[in-house]
């Protein structure tokens, strides 16, 4: 009997009726259905509830229900786990997560096996201070963004690649993001859009004081590595896939490589990433 693990936003999918919606559909189609134990009150005793931790490779599948945002909580964990992942999207956009809320009926490509795999690049992205690791995200989907905090004074962040210095940036912050993240934060900062296909590391600076700083492309076998220079400022922040945020302190070395995990994404129609992107810039 194949597994299904449905992680949904509370605050998106109000009252978890598309996610019990969604969990009646696997049901009836044979799939044994999880819940996320954030639904703990609305499933009772008709499906079984589970912390992200609670799921293992036994799963075959994985759905989020909500936006974008919901879908990169789960996808770290999907990829650690090798589980293919799908989304529904209830938000405003919806790059990733690409099944309307009304067209339900669609996931019966599921049942059926009537579907692809489409796999993205992710980054590792590790903390390094005074010669030790002090933060470690191992799978991130869109990027990751070294930014000042409150305080209106530009960042000063050395930037590195394979330990050949490239300059120092003095901005608000720096965005390392994948071709998956091309289309979000560092899409808004003036950075490039990237075909998923293409595997690299995109760096964009977020509002650069300078006449000739642009975003910068390179090879997915690079290590960028961005040094905390910032002595204007208390601290820096580091955010993967907007996280909770790292304090990163004076000289701290931030090491972003291509990861070991890769997300799998299912997915069920023919729609073109060109396609997809026209449309929902339309929006």
């Amino acid at each position: 009997m194949k597994k299904v693990f449905i992680y949904p936003s509370a605050h998106k999918d109000i009252g978890f009726a598309t996610t019990i919606k969604l969990a009646d559909f696997f049901a009836e189609s044979g799939f044994c259905v999880m819940i996320a134990d954030k639904c703990k009150d609305v499933a009772k005793d008709k499906y079984p509830v589970s912390s992200v931790d609670g799921i293992d490779k036994s799963f075959d599948y994985i759905v989020s229900v909500g936006g974008d945002g919901t879908l990169m909580q789960i996808a770290h964990k999907a990829a650690e786990l090798d589980i293919p992942l799908i989304g529904v999207n209830l938000g405003r956009v919806g790059y990733l997560a690409d099944v309307d809320k009304n067209d339900i009926g669609v996931l019966k490509c599921i049942v059926t096996g009537d579907y692809t795999i489409e796999t993205r690049m992710m980054l590792d992205c590790r903390v390094i201070r005074d010669g030790k690791i002090v933060s470690h995200t191992a799978s991130v989907l869109n990027d990751a963004v070294l930014c000042r905090g409150a305080t209106a004074k530009l960042s000063n962040i050395d930037v590195e690649c394979d330990n050949n210095p490239i300059g120092t940036y003095y901005a608000d912050g720096i965005i390392i993001s994948t071709p998956t993240g091309s289309t979000a934060y560092s899409l808004a900062a003036g950075g490039p859009i990237i075909a998923p296909s293409v595997e690299c590391i995109c760096l964009c600076p977020i509002c650069s004081h300078s006449l000739n700083s642009r975003p910068l492309i390179f090879s997915r076998d690079s290590v960028i590595t961005l040094v905390n220079r910032s002595t204007r400022n208390d601290a820096l922040y580091l955010s993967c896939d907007g996280s909770e945020a790292f304090t990163s302190s004076l000289g701290d070395r931030v090491e972003i490589r291509c990861a070991n995990h890769r997300a799998k994404f299912i997915k069920i129609n023919e729609k073109s990433f060109l396609e997809t992107l026209r449309q929902k810039m339309q929006n």
